[in-house]
């Protein structure tokens, strides 16, 4: 059996080579064939075992990529050989896609740890529910606004244990923080006045800072002073934001794999343009933060593609925002 799909496009953010991927399953006996505009897979014969299913064996990721260690998993769960995952990812949506699987029958375990086995089963169990977890970068996203330019904000159906890291800088950056079940409520916006001391920020694979949070770190250090540098890891190009927010009056520069910080800045209304997802969503925290009417130019609905209706959710806590057709 073949299966083609058209090679991945997304967020330019630098390169986003796929090759992990390709790599991790053709270990588990997939052959992939590549050409200009798409890619093809499929079972490659002489690696089958007898029962004609994907073979398990040990993989070893060259770094813990989310999505492939996701694919692995999944791949695993048809194979009646064990299957050992080694570096794999650490995220929550690993541990919930491993709490999914479960429920469907499969014999996996590990997920949380560098290691994960996974025995598979042919006959899935129908009719599953599983209710996936809320969406921490969303989470962080709003959490970061309200500690921002908040005023007593309460941030409903979101998981304190997946954002607790952020949680954690943002208390250091001097906000007031407390968590409920499924709830959290910022009490406290931070001032330039307000935080401690200066932090160093590192994004990197969980459980480090999530390189999806360096833009909207970036905007709180520019509106606060409270980073004096960031150093980004995962991405070799995730710094387009950093222009458009000195066009809003941040004190911001870029030197290598570091964003560094030339102290606390009073952001001004700007006309600016969101490259990409998660810059777009700082963009609109730092318009925020703006006294003024600022524009974010988002030609590609970068931001509507990871966000579910953001103006009106901000809206809630008192943001003007409108969406231009």
């Amino acid at each position: 059996m073949t299966a083609g799909a058209a090679h991945p496009g997304g967020c330019t953010i630098g390169a986003r080579p796929i090759d992990i991927h390709v790599d991790a399953l053709k270990a588990l006996g997939i052959d992939f064939f590549s050409g200009k505009e798409i890619s093809t897979c499929g079972r490659c014969d002489d690696a089958l075992s007898a029962a004609g299913q994907i073979k398990g064996g040990q993989v070893l990721l060259k770094f813990p990529s989310v999505g492939a260690t996701e694919n692995l998993m999944i791949a695993a769960s048809c194979c009646e050989e064990k299957t050992v995952i080694i570096n794999a990812a650490r995220e929550p949506e690993i541990c919930d896609l491993q709490s999914f699987l479960q429920k469907c029958g499969v014999n996996i375990s590990g997920a949380g740890t560098p290691v994960i086995t996974v025995y598979g089963t042919v006959k899935p169990n129908k009719n599953v529910i599983h209710r996936v977890i809320p969406d921490r970068i969303e989470a962080c996203t709003y959490i970061t606004c309200a500690a921002l330019c908040g005023d007593d904000v309460f941030i409903k159906k979101c998981d304190p244990r997946y954002v607790s890291l952020l949680i954690k800088i943002l208390r250091k950056c001097g906000a007031a923080i407390d968590c409920g079940n499924e709830s959290i409520r910022v009490k406290k916006c931070i001032t330039s006045e307000s935080y401690k001391k200066q932090q160093f920020i590192k994004t990197g694979p969980h459980p480090m800072v999530a390189t999806d949070m360096q833009p909207l770190l970036t905007v709180l250090a520019a509106c606060t002073g409270c980073f004096c540098a960031i150093e980004e890891t995962v991405f070799a190009n995730r710094f387009k934001h950093v222009d458009e927010l000195c066009r809003m009056g941040a004190k911001l520069y870029v030197s290598g794999d570091f964003i560094l910080c030339g102290g606390a800045s009073k952001l001004k209304p700007a006309i600016v343009y969101a490259s990409d997802l998660r810059c777009g969503a700082a963009l609109v925290t730092a318009a925020l933060c703006a006294e003024g009417v600022s524009v974010v130019s988002d030609p590609c609905d970068y931001i509507m593609r990871g966000y579910n209706a953001p103006e009106k959710k901000l809206a809630g806590a008192e943001a003007y925002i409108v969406k231009l057709p």
